[in-house]
């Protein structure tokens, strides 16, 4: 039972290896917006994330970023059909789910001079 605790606590907190790179994995709660949103209106609780960056230079780093969510929601709303030649309402449970795999490049400057100090860092995404 030990190791699920502890898988668990690795999920929710991000996990950060330094060296000449930067990884983490992260626990991801996404909300949907924009047409998402009309479709599936429920927050997911189900994602995570991992992410990669090499340093170039001592202030300059690059990366990648992977992460997957999964929406998903049962409605049981009436279903207009409206044809030229056809029209009439389906009834039903929908089950209606979204797998999200967002994949991002980054780029990062570093402040300050040496990698095992405390350092602020600006970046941009590239999606």
């Amino acid at each position: 039972m030990k190791w699920l605790y502890s898988s668990i606590i690795v999920l929710i907190f991000t996990a950060s290896v330094s060296a000449q790179a930067l990884g983490s994995i992260t626990y991801n709660v996404s909300v949907p917006t924009a047409n998402l949103n009309d479709y599936i209106d429920d927050v997911s609780w189900r994602g995570f994330g991992i992410e990669g960056r090499w340093f170039t230079t001592k202030n300059i780093s690059f990366g990648l970023s992977f992460g997957w969510n999964v929406f998903n929601k049962r409605s049981n709303e009436l279903s207009q059909i409206e044809d030229e030649e056809i029209s009439g309402t389906v009834s039903g449970t929908q089950i209606r789910t979204v797998n999200s795999l967002p994949l991002v490049a980054t780029a990062h400057y570093h402040t300050g001079a040496r990698k095992d100090q405390f350092r602020f860092y600006f970046g941009t995404s590239i999606n």
